[in-house]
């Protein structure tokens, strides 16, 4: 099941099996701007990521002083859907914050292309 968060509230419930998440950083963070992560008891996890005590990533983050939250949520799932999720190294299109953007940068690009393009047919 794939579930969007809507609330801090969500990051209270306890997902058996275990679940992967993806952080949305209110910035980025070099080329950082997403943090995918696995728990087999979240709420527990969550706290530490808050306390600055669960991923050196985002322990930076909050020192650097960026914002951040849980945008979605893949329950029940293993390590290996994580795994997974980082292989395909486009949180973006991913995250639901960032995904309608992305989409339109994406389409823009691919509009600009093709413009270039048909400029260089009209130019030979």
């Amino acid at each position: 099941m794939d579930k969007i968060i809507t609330s801090v509230s969500d990051e209270t419930i306890v997902y058996p099996g275990g679940c992967v998440y993806l952080i949305h950083f209110d910035k980025p963070y070099g080329h950082a701007s997403h943090y995918c992560g696995w728990s087999s008891n979240f709420p527990a996890r969550m706290k530490r990521h808050r306390e600055g005590r669960g991923s050196n990533l985002l322990k930076v983050i909050q020192n650097a002083g960026i914002g951040w939250k849980v945008v979605r949520i893949w329950e029940p799932a293993s390590p290996k859907v994580e795994a997974e999720i980082k292989r395909y190294h486009n949180s973006k299109a991913l995250c639901p914050i960032c995904a309608p953007r992305y989409a339109r940068e994406k389409a823009e690009n691919l509009k600009e292309k093709r413009r270039l393009l048909r400029l260089e047919r009209t130019s030979s």
